[in-house]
């Protein structure tokens, strides 16, 4: 009972950092963007839970364009892509982990495989 007393102490404190931490889903709307090596990606989040993606590369294959339905539950942000300009990608899904959603400021694990790979958005509007 003795050892229950702290241990219980940093569950709630755990729980209580965690709690503030919750994803608030009206920062994420809006457009958002990211310029790598040799490419440039812009989201755009609407209200209604629908997003439109553009991605434009040094490398012709590497540009597309898509639209579809977001959701955000939790700090997973789901993309079902409803049309793109690539073949084969209409009707697929892919998660995203949100570790930090500011006013300024998107970072996201692109890779579920690779945790250490975080790509970061700024807010344009």
């Amino acid at each position: 009972m003795r050892h229950a007393l702290p241990f219980l102490a940093v569950v709630l404190a755990i729980a209580a950092v965690v709690q503030a931490q919750a994803i608030d889903r009206a920062k994420l709307v809006g457009t958002w963007e990211n310029a790598g090596r040799g490419y440039n990606q812009t989201q755009i989040f609407r209200a209604d839970g629908t997003f439109e993606v553009t991605i434009r590369s040094d490398v012709a294959m590497m540009n597309r364009q898509e639209s579809g339905k977001w959701e955000l539950e939790e700090s997973v942000l789901t993309l079902t892509v409803g049309k793109s300009s690539t073949e084969g990608r209409a009707g697929r899904s892919a998660r995203f982990k949100v570790y930090r959603l500011t006013d300024d400021e998107l970072v996201i694990q692109r890779d579920p495989a690779n945790p250490n790979e975080k790509v970061t958005f700024k807010r344009v509007r």
